[in-house]
């Protein structure tokens, strides 16, 4: 809905009405300033009977209340790199407006509890980046912000984004402060970054720090994203952002040496980094922390029989050296635009230059055999070969000796590849690692079935509510959900999709849940994949970029999740059905690189504290949701606040635990218990598009007839006065009637002179606060 669409050509009385109406509290402002002037405007409540006072058509502006209690809070993106940073990692919210030279700079969400303002300026030259206006930082009311259709003061009108006059997002008060502080920090990383030469350093450090704080790759990711956006408004290479951070992460996990602080104090000036990294609750050390690597390990280059000078003088012939000495390790998709290369445990994108290096190494061999074989023609065209241009060509005319499709990556759904060997699944047993499965994935931990796991164990149970003063029935139950998400991540597992399903984790704060789907990531990190929950949702304006991307993320990933769902979000069924329809194929692209084509293996954890809304009836859809409730909150003295960091060290424990899964879920199958069954019935049944619509104003009886127009526009009434966010459209609403048993006929009303369209087997009652029954519905 967007209520505040035609607030631009309405005046200012008009516009105030409009803001009454929805819950906002107006307030007076001078014609072309952004300051009441009003004694005691903050207490000031306005009804519809008091427009007239205040706004008597004299030019004005209008401001609302901010911090009421609503939760009313403005985040003023000030400057132009916070306005960019802002599409990226503030929450969505349906109400957002700006002026022409600073469109989408205001952005409305309602936070609970009530935000106490915070203001994020520019350590070097005082500018403000982001303000965060509520409450006053003292906890009263005080602030306000002006809306359209005011005017700036220079002389711009205010006026919404197009698509963005509707209603602000509810969100959580701590959710909203964290995501303006990385606004904030990526919009001053961005104004100080340093020029072409260093960027590329300046995003490996970023990195490095994100990702010895502990972010999720994904968190880290859209950080990057940010950031890119505003250096290359309209250009940015999200890939090389993503080798940036994944290329990171990989090498922190092997090894611990990735650059960090240090690194990013020298290519930005150290006062804005320690700001970014203070708004990002980053400890700021003084000196270097060790474990510190701005180098890369030697390639060592196989020794070689090979005839390199029976190859023809030219480019093609360097490729054929090149495949002849390193074939069997490298391969290159053109889909993907990438080479990739054989580590000896599975094959790798190739983002740091190895198959450049090889090429070089090749060459050299090439020098070595002509010098030694005394032939001159061949040295000089070898020496010549080592310029960077016929490198590039080398690799340029490579490519299609040795290629490789999406498809044929991570095609054997029941292997694990495990850093002891490759563990088949269904039969147990682990092998060496081979060239010729194509894995392109690594679990980072030994696979050993005599691992144990018993913190881990411990936790879960207390998150299904197996606690100290537990009853027997509450422990049966905990024992049964607890073997449910053993076989639900042992599936997790494997490739195969044939079940169809998404696990649906739900509930409020403090339960664990989104802990547990923390460490099953980090367990099996390159097999797991987060996707934005936006992907899965209704878009105002269809698909985007970001939402393409995720999908190209999915190749190969075994385990999805996503980022947590708001309020009111509204699930979007199609997109649900394709990304879990085992559809065996999925199609998508990359920006900047070709569309791909790969086989479906990822089972999805929607994580929310919030249900999204789901108005489909379709039996397909709701088979496919299973629904755990994490209905325990962790009493305080029970958080550990560090559990996650302890939980990293039963990691390969946690592996067997869920292999274990897989073979019971192959044994028994998944096999719903009673709380999950029970807990989509209750889902179902809250999302019943007409049920509060029938209960308020509606009776069902066989023999009633009501008029067909005076039926619809009774519940588009309901709809609007009951703030219906996703309103049935005429088709679905009637599909739905049908369903209920109803039919559409011809009927002669009482008092009618011929027969009218009807619907039988239902009739208005009395319409609440509307009067009476209208006589023609009996």
């Amino acid at each position: 809905m967007q209520p505040f669409a035609s607030v631009g050509s309405m005046s200012r009385a008009e516009a105030t009405a409009t803001y009454i109406e929805h819950h906002f509290y107006p307030i007076p402002v001078p014609h072309g300033t952004k300051k009441p002037v009003l004694k005691g405007w903050p207490s000031l409540r306005l009804t519809a009977a008091d427009i007239p006072k205040y706004f008597n058509g004299t030019p004005q502006n209008v401001g609302i209340l901010l911090g009421d209690e609503f939760g009313t809070t403005d985040v003023d993106l000030d400057a132009r790199q916070a306005i960019i940073a802002a599409s990226y990692l503030l929450p969505e919210t349906a109400c957002i407006f700006g002026h022409d030279s600073k469109p989408a700079s205001h952005c409305i969400y309602r936070a609970d509890p009530p935000i106490k303002s915070v203001e994020y300026a520019d350590p070097l030259d005082d500018a403000i980046i982001v303000e965060l206006r509520g409450r006053k930082r003292d906890g009263s009311i005080g602030h306000q912000t002006v809306v359209p259709p005011s005017t700036h003061k220079s002389g711009e009108a205010i006026r919404f984004v197009d698509g963005y006059a509707g209603f602000p997002a509810n969100v959580d008060a701590d959710t909203l402060t964290r995501a303006v502080a990385k606004t904030a920090a990526a919009a001053i990383l961005a104004k100080y970054w340093p020029k072409q030469g260093c960027r590329h350093a300046a995003f490996l450090a970023l990195a490095g720090v994100l990702c010895r704080e502990g972010w999720s790759v994904a968190d880290a990711e859209q950080f990057h994203y940010a950031i890119y956006s505003v250096l290359w408004t309209g250009q940015e290479d999200f890939a090389a952002s993503k080798s940036e951070v994944r290329s990171t992460f990989e090498k922190f996990l092997a090894d611990g040496q990735v650059t960090g602080i240090p690194a990013l104090r020298s290519l930005i000036d150290p006062m804005v980094v320690n700001t970014a990294l203070r708004w990002l609750a980053i400890k700021t050390p003084s000196a270097p922390t060790g474990g510190e690597d701005v180098g890369l390990e030697p390639q060592n280059t196989p020794s070689c029989q090979i005839d390199l000078l029976s190859f023809g003088l030219h480019d093609a012939g360097n490729a054929q050296r090149l495949v002849a000495l390193h074939g069997l390790d490298l391969r290159y998709c053109h889909a993907m635009k990438k080479w990739l290369v054989w580590d000896g445990r599975r094959w790798m994108v190739d983002e740091t230059g190895q198959v450049r290096k090889r090429a070089k190494a090749t060459m050299a061999e090439f020098i070595r055999q002509a010098v030694q074989q005394e032939k001159s023609n061949a040295k000089d065209f070898a020496v010549a070969s080592l310029n960077e241009n016929r490198i590039t060509a080398l690799l340029a005319s490579a490519e299609c000796e040795i290629p490789i499709a999406p498809a044929q990556l991570d095609t054997y759904p029941f292997l694990l590849n495990c850093k002891n060997g490759t563990l088949d699944l269904k039969t147990g047993e682990l092998r060496e690692h081979r060239r010729e499965d194509y894995v392109t994935k690594l679990v980072h931990f030994d696979y050993d079935p005599d691992t144990r796991c018993d913190l881990f164990l411990r936790s879960i149970h207390r998150m299904m509510g197996d606690g100290p003063d537990a009853s027997d029935p509450e422990r049966e139950r905990s024992d049964r959900m607890v073997e449910y998400l053993q076989k639900a991540f042992g599936y997790a597992l494997s490739g195969d999709v044939s079940e169809k399903i998404v696990f649906c984790f739900f509930g409020g704060g403090n339960n664990g849940k989104t802990t547990l789907l923390e460490i099953i990531r980090y367990v099996i990190w390159e097999y797991a994949a987060q996707v934005l929950i936006d992907s899965l949702m209704v878009r105002a304006h269809g698909e985007t970029n970001n939402s393409m991307a995720d999908l190209a993320d999915l190749r190969g990933c075994r385990f999805v999740t996503t980022s947590e769902a708001e309020e009111g979000q509204r699930l979007n069924e199609g997109k649900l059905k394709y990304l879990s329809a085992g559809m065996g194929k999925i199609k998508t692209c990359r920006k900047y690189e070709n569309p791909i084509e790969f086989l479906a293996t990822h089972k999805l954890f929607m994580d929310a504290n919030h249900k999204p809304i789901i108005r489909g009836t379709e039996q397909a859809v709701w088979n496919r949701l299973k629904t755990v409730v994490f209905s325990v909150t962790l009493p305080q003295d029970e958080i550990d606040k560090g559990l996650l960091d302890k939980l990293k060290a039963e990691a390969p424990g946690i592996l067997t635990w869920m292999v274990t899964g897989f073979q019971k879920m192959m044994a028994d199958g998944l096999g719903d218990p009673p709380e999950v069954a029970e807990a989509g019935e209750a889902w179902r049944d809250e999302m019943d598009p007409l049920k509060d619509f029938l209960a308020d104003c509606c009776e069902l009886a066989p023999e009633c007839y009501c008029h067909v127009t005076q039926l619809r526009q009774a519940y588009e009434r309901w709809a609007n006065d009951n703030g219906e966010r996703f309103p049935l459209s005429r088709t679905r609403f009637n599909d739905r009637l049908e369903k209920l048993g109803c039919t559409q006929t011809q009927h002669r009303f009482e008092g009618g002179h011929h027969p009218e369209r009807a619907w039988k087997g239902i009739k208005l009652g009395a319409e609440p606060n509307r009067g009476g029954v209208d006589s023609r519905h009996l």
